[in-house]
């Protein structure tokens, strides 16, 4: 959430909507997204804009109703670990669902490998074998080496 301070700034505001309008945009077209969603603009500000800028009321309405996700759920836990939830680039191979690295340095060295299905977190279960639901509590004592 934004502090009233930061979220009344014009250029947070104009950011944030701008953030929505893409997201609502990529909702909009589905699964055909990545090859049709306009590349974001980065444009400065003009101060003679006639757009208005929501309040900073609006702005934290807009924040209250933002949607859950289990991810967002994974995320913070993991941060609230001092864990950090990294996209790896590749994908399960059965499930063909991404990956994320879950480490404590930027580098990925060390951690574990998983992905999000059904509303949990599935790790490998050894070295090479299958993977299989794990609970978060686990999942940080995996990615810190702390069994």
């Amino acid at each position: 959430m934004f502090t009233e301070e930061v979220a009344s700034l014009p250029a947070v505001a104009h950011g944030f909507k701008s953030g929505l309008d893409l997201i609502n945009q990529a909702t909009s077209l589905g699964p055909n997204a990545v090859k049709l969603l306009p590349k974001p603009q980065f444009l400065p500000l003009s101060s003679s804009s006639s757009q208005p800028y929501p309040s900073s009321k609006q702005t934290e309405h807009l924040l209250a109703g933002s949607e859950v996700t289990f991810r967002s759920i994974v995320e913070d836990y993991a941060a609230s670990h001092n864990l950090l939830f990294i996209p790896s680039g590749k994908t399960h191979e059965r499930s063909r669902l991404p990956l994320y690295k879950i480490s404590q340095n930027v580098e990925g060295k060390g951690g574990i490998l998983v992905y999000l299905q059904d509303e949990a977190v599935w790790a490998a279960a050894g070295e090479g074998e299958d993977y299989r639901a794990i609970g978060l509590d686990e999942m940080v004592l995996r990615a810190t080496k702390r069994r």
